[in-house]
C-alpha cells in the first residue's frame, strides 16, 4: 500500500483528532517521512530505542522538563 496515500491520510486523521489537537505527539521514524506533518528532530528527551536521537521527533513539544522515555517498569 506504499505510495497510496493512506499513511499519510491517517496521520492527519489522527492529528487532526479534538483529543490531540493540542496535545505533544512523539514519533520514532524516518524524518524525512515525518518532517511533511510538522514534526521535528528533538535533542531532548533521549530515546533509549535511538541513540543517535536522529529518528525520535515531536510535534508540538515545548521541552517539558522531567520526561522520560522508555519502558513502564513491567516490562522489566
Amino acid at each position: 500500500m506504499q505510495g497510496s496515500g493512506l499513511g499519510s491520510s491517517l496521520i492527519l486523521e489522527s492529528l487532526a483528532d479534538a483529543a490531540l489537537v493540542n496535545a505533544s505527539i512523539f514519533v520514532l521514524g524516518d524524518p524525512a517521512y515525518y518532517q511533511r506533518f510538522g514534526f521535528e528532530v528533538v535533542p531532548e528527551p533521549r530515546c533509549p530505542f535511538d541513540p543517535s536521537n536522529e529518528h525520535f521527533m515531536a510535534l508540538r513539544y515545548a521541552g517539558e522538563d522531567g520526561f522520560v522515555i522508555g519502558y513502564e517498569t513491567d516490562f522489566g
